[in-house]
């Protein structure tokens, strides 16, 4: 018996005093083997968890009060959170008005968050407009992330992911640079960084590196990967419904320019919403309907227009499906009903069901939600 131990306990002591020596020798190196070790052994578990079958969980959304026949979360104290990069503070007041904002966007915040108490946890939605947006979110009940390692040339890597439950709200953007200038002072008292990656694992295994050009968008009670960097826009009505485009850029939505520029004809191939009564015509036809939930001042619905009219002019798809643009500013209560909070929403419906849906200007999410819906 007492063999057969030192048999088992020799490699494992041999193991870890050569993992000691190599810590001692190189101890960022030793580090990041000892991260790659950590994600096979969980890939390797996934693995054999899925092979036996054995459940997963699936993200959900937070559960949401119905009452008055709304469909939204229930609302708890709330406050504006904003940083200032040029005086390395973050402040936070509970005073929101106009005149206020204004003394705000004096001192030049470099990122906004609307924080709600919500089941006594604080919930951070990013916004430039906290007078105008819309304050009713969804919190992710499952985190997207398992771990999130900050990594900058001649440092240790910071492990960043404890934090971030906070912040996985649906339409938000996170981890862009000027988050992180925020969240590394705010949280790790850090403020200063130089050239930098995160190395990112997420529940399903998944290890990838986002750049310091690239950023999250929460979205579908998972994320996306963007890259490319977030451009912020000053206008008070519209710049929440900012969504990145596939392509890693942000519309300039709102400027006086766009929103008097005349809406352009509607594609042949695509049937233009008119009102509820012809929404609910369409859903007794029994057809599967694609709708593109946009608006004229939208720059990524502009970008990827293009594109749903492609797919809509498809033989195979237009004979499944038909395909609608619905403007939300014109049909407000249908693209409410719809559960739309981001410009564009693309849904999928049939008989009154919506079947799918993804948000934002990506051509591949958009692709993949039609081929899915509308295969042969």
């Amino acid at each position: 018996m007492l063999q057969f131990v030192a048999y088992m306990l020799t490699p494992v002591i041999v193991l870890g005093a050569g993992f000691g020596a190599y810590y001692m020798y190189d101890s960022e190196a030793a580090h990041l083997t000892a991260i790659q070790w950590t994600w096979s052994a969980i890939n390797c578990y996934v693995q054999l968890t899925d092979y036996f079958k054995t459940p997963v969980k699936k993200i959900q959304k937070q559960p949401r009060d119905t009452t008055n026949g709304k469909s939204n979360i229930i609302k708890h104290s709330q406050s504006l959170v904003y940083y200032v990069e040029s005086e390395k503070n973050t402040y936070i007041t509970d005073i929101l008005t106009e005149k206020s904002l204004e003394l705000i966007q004096s001192s030049k915040p470099l990122i906004m968050f609307l924080r709600t108490h919500y089941k006594n946890m604080n919930f951070y939605k990013r916004t430039q407009n906290p007078l105008a947006s819309d304050t009713e979110y969804l919190t992710l009940v499952e985190r997207p992330f398992i771990q999130v390692e900050f990594f900058e040339t001649g440092q240790k890597p910071l492990d960043i992911h404890s934090q971030l439950g906070a912040f996985y709200v649906e339409g938000n953007i996170i981890l862009d640079m000027a988050f992180l200038k925020w969240y590394r002072q705010y949280y790790y008292d850090r403020s200063s960084f130089g050239e930098y990656t995160l190395k990112i694992i997420d529940k399903d295994v998944n290890m990838f590196t986002l750049s310091s050009i690239g950023h999250i968008l929460i979205q579908d009670g998972g994320y996306t990967i963007v890259d490319g960097e977030v451009t912020e826009t000053s206008d008070t009505e519209t710049s929440d419904k900012v969504i990145s485009s596939s392509d890693g850029e942000e519309s300039e939505v709102g400027s006086e320019e766009e929103k008097t520029s005349s809406p352009e004809p509607e594609h042949v191939g695509v049937t233009a919403l008119k009102d509820e009564k012809h929404w609910q015509m369409l859903q007794e036809s029994g057809k599967k309907i694609v709708v593109d939930f946009t608006a004229t001042w939208c720059g990524p619905c502009r970008r990827i227009k293009p594109f749903f009219h492609t797919l809509a002019d498809d033989a195979v798809f237009s004979r499944m499906a038909t395909f609608v643009s619905c403007d939300v500013d014109e049909c407000q209560e249908l693209a409410m009903a719809a559960g739309v909070s981001a410009m564009p929403t693309f849904q999928v419906w049939q008989n009154g069901k919506k079947l799918g849906e993804t948000l934002g200007a990506d051509k591949n999410n958009l692709k993949n939600l039609v081929m899915r819906y509308l295969s042969v």
